[in-house]
């Protein structure tokens, strides 16, 4: 696993022979922050070490990025008019990394802006559609114990997205990983009304006992995370055990992922 620590977030990738130049021999920028046990942690701007890994080495990208300048005082951020753009340059700049069935994950959330959910999530998704990326699904995180956050006017948000991207249909998936056992696993026409029998297909014959299909979304409070540990944007170690070990989204156990975090320092 390699995961990486960004010191210039704000930065874009450059183009033409600039870009080029910046990034002969893959070392501008990259230095190794951390190293342990199969893990390697980079320190340094995401745009030039990512393009810097080997080709198809990478089973999956997970991040949390800037959430369009919603915690600009801890680290800064993307103007959300500017953040579809980002987005799409840096999904690029990680494409030859990726192996055929690799996944992207980004976990965000809009926020409300004068009373109206603020559209830059929304335009990011279509941009990455629109240059050739495939949205694969989009999974939720529930946070049951969320704090009292956002506008006092609205319902308290209690949940985050987690955009799930792939280079094609074909992104790998394993929804059983995190399935439980079950005796009740089917959908036989018995089961249902006559009125749902004319508009449904795929009924099963009866019922089978196996391993049933992880649901797309995830509950973990976030009184579960690490305490002591001095990060604005800490996520609960049973959340990321939900998705990568093995998950609903990454490869055989074997696979590579590579972690993104949006902050300057990682303590």
């Amino acid at each position: 696993m390699i995961a990486i620590v960004n010191q210039l977030e704000q930065s874009q990738p450059k183009s033409g022979a600039a870009r080029d130049s910046v990034l002969v021999g893959g070392a501008a920028g990259k230095s190794i922050y951390w190293q342990a046990d199969g893990v390697t942690l980079y320190c340094g701007d995401s745009f030039l070490i990512l393009p810097t890994l080997p080709p198809g080495s990478v089973d999956a990208i997970i991040t949390s990025p800037p959430y369009a300048e919603q915690r600009v005082k801890q680290y800064g951020g993307i103007p959300a008019k500017r953040y579809q753009v980002w987005t799409a340059n840096w999904f690029m700049a990680a494409e030859k990394a990726l192996r055929p069935h690799a996944s992207l994950l980004i976990n965000i959330r809009e926020h409300l802006r004068n009373g109206e959910i603020n559209d830059y999530v929304l335009k990011t998704r279509l941009l990455l559609r629109d240059i050739g990326f495939v949205e694969c699904e989009e999974l939720i995180w529930i946070k049951p114990d969320a704090p009292p956050l956002g506008s006092p006017y609205r319902p308290r948000r209690s949940w985050e997205r987690i955009l799930w991207f792939g280079l094609n249909k074909k992104a790998y998936c394993n929804p059983k990983a995190n399935g439980t056992p079950s005796k009740r696993i089917g959908f036989p026409a018995d089961e249902v009304g006559a009125a749902t029998k004319e508009l449904v297909t795929g009924y099963s014959a009866g019922f089978v006992s196996g391993t049933s299909r992880h649901r797309d979304y995830v509950e973990v409070p976030v009184g579960l995370n690490e305490r002591g540990v001095d990060h604005p944007a800490r996520y609960p170690v049973p959340l990321g055990r939900l998705i990568f070990t093995p998950s609903v989204t990454l490869s055989e156990p074997t696979c590579r992922w590579l972690g993104s975090c949006p902050e300057w320092q990682w303590n």
